[in-house]
């Protein structure tokens, strides 16, 4: 069990600089955590529980304290999150080889989208995650007493992981994994074979797949598979494309998520218009628009995509610091609120939260001036994005 003496010495002790190497040191610990407890699978899990909310904690302290900025934060949270998947997946490997086996030369890949896979999680993100898995052509089932067809132990695996991942434990689940941009969303496979992601990525998905996939990150699994799954991602990705296509499918899109999600209530930085989704399309719009004549305009955070952007001259250097000015305060509005909402052990956020968050954001004592630098901010967002990518053409 943690002690909330071991908690609070930790706040002073920082992670590295380099997100490999956090992610290495977390992974470490989380080994040396994982240790004493017995070999069963549940107790992994309940210790592996108690130590993610132990990580979130320090992480959360240290940027409220001031000791790391907004950036440094969302990475840590991200590569936390790596560092769980990496270490959760030989485990269930292992539970599920017991009566199934392994296939003979197979390999599998965890994939991380949305906002793991550009490492600017928040203490509540979810995971977005894909499987990949490769077998020869003459391999057709495991190797086990209970022998599995390769396809079906791929998909068993990928749910196992799934659960692992978000089993409810005493004290509490690890993460919500969301599974709704693999191929063919819900109604796909939970695990792809390599050849059917090339094909479908290649010849059926949607722009707002391929959106998404700009942010794509294998983060656990086969070494081997993985450098070429991030390889066939950057031949995707650099593929040429109609502008005018991208731009009213990506718009008509930012449509249906409006009626989805319709914000109303001014902490949502997300959804509302002219807040986050709105600068991340801009960016995964001109990256994909651009990226088969100037390949290095692909990044994965939405950050580094609007810097390598400007870099390409593919985003007047106005506009540029407009977005990135906008992007550091929505996400760091987003993220303190979570992370003080998360502490006071809310459900939801209040008014009065929405309110002391936004004014240790802004240093700004008038209430009127805090919520005045937010209508500005949304403000500037919205002519950058009806300038950049227009009004829904396709909508119905």
């Amino acid at each position: 069990m943690l002690r909330q003496d071991d908690l609070t010495a930790d706040f002073s002790n920082l992670l590295p600089d380099d997100a490999e190497a956090a992610r290495l040191t977390l992974e470490r610990d989380l080994a040396a955590t994982l240790r004493p407890a017995r070999d069963y699978f549940e107790d992994r899990v309940e210790l592996l529980r108690q130590w993610v909310m132990h990580r979130h904690s320090v992480i959360g302290e240290q940027w409220l304290l001031g000791l790391i900025d907004y950036s440094r934060a969302a990475t840590l949270f991200s590569v936390l999150a790596e560092a769980v998947v990496a270490t959760v997946l030989p485990l269930v490997t292992t539970a599920l080889s017991y009566n199934q086996g392994r296939v003979l030369a197979g390999r599998f890949v965890v994939v991380a989208l949305g906002k793991l896979g550009s490492r600017e999680m928040t203490i509540q993100s979810d995971l977005d995650l894909l499987f990949i898995y490769e077998t020869p052509d003459w391999v057709e089932e495991t190797d086990g007493p209970e022998p599995a067809a390769t396809t079906a132990y791929y998909a068993k695996l990928g749910q196992r992981l799934i659960a692992a991942l978000s089993v409810m434990t005493g004290s509490g689940s690890l993460f919500h994994v969301d599974m709704r941009l693999r191929p063919f969303g819900d109604s796909g496979p939970i695990a792809s074979s390599l050849r059917a992601f090339k094909r479908y990525y290649r010849d059926d998905a949607w722009t707002w797949e391929l959106a998404a996939l700009s942010r794509a990150r294998v983060i656990a699994g086969d070494l081997d598979l993985a450098a070429t799954v991030t390889n066939e991602i950057r031949a995707i990705l650099t593929q040429p494309r109609a502008g005018d296509v991208i731009l009213a499918d990506l718009a008509d899109m930012r449509e249906r998520i409006d009626r989805q999600h319709p914000a109303t209530v001014e902490w949502d930085c997300k959804h509302r218009r002219g807040g986050l989704i709105d600068i991340e399309f801009i960016a995964q719009a001109l990256q994909l628009i651009n990226a088969a004549k100037r390949p290095d305009v692909l990044a994965r955070s939405t950050s580094d995509a609007l810097a390598r952007l400007g870099e390409q001259h593919c985003l007047p250097a106005e506009v540029l610091a407009d977005l990135q000015a906008s992007l550091t305060f929505w996400q760091s509005l987003q993220g303190l609120m979570r992370v003080t909402q998360d502490r006071a052990g809310l459900s939801k956020p209040s008014l009065q939260l929405f309110d002391k968050v936004l004014m240790d954001l802004t240093g700004l004592d008038d209430r009127d001036a805090r919520r005045e630098r937010v209508r500005a901010t949304a403000e500037t967002v919205t002519k950058h994005y009806a300038e950049l990518i227009g009004v829904a053409r396709r909508s119905n």
